[in-house]
């Protein structure tokens, strides 16, 4: 499976991704689309990009909800299909 045990207990959780699987899905799949949702806002970025883009988002005004794989990833993994990869879209 794409990202091993640490993907593994990510989809048990529902899709969602915990600061410290982060080291572990960086290196082994750090062009993954992921979702990061804000109390003002929601922003996808690549994997190898989260850290930075949350410390951006707390340095501002606004905090970080949580990290979770989008949809259509959540179910391509599960389904061993290919992960869909992404740039960072970010609007301020």
């Amino acid at each position: 499976m794409v990202g091993g045990t640490t993907m593994m207990m990510v989809l048990e959780r529902g899709g969602f991704i915990r600061d410290t699987d982060l080291p572990a899905l960086v290196e082994s799949v750090p062009d993954m689309m992921v979702l990061i949702r804000c109390g003002c806002g929601r922003y996808t970025c690549r994997m190898d990009q989260v850290s930075d883009q949350v410390k951006t988002i707390e340095e501002g005004t606004d905090y970080v909800r949580d990290v979770c794989l989008i949809a259509d990833n959540h179910d391509r993994i599960e389904n061993g299909m290919p992960y869909l990869k992404a740039k960072c879209v970010i609007a301020h």
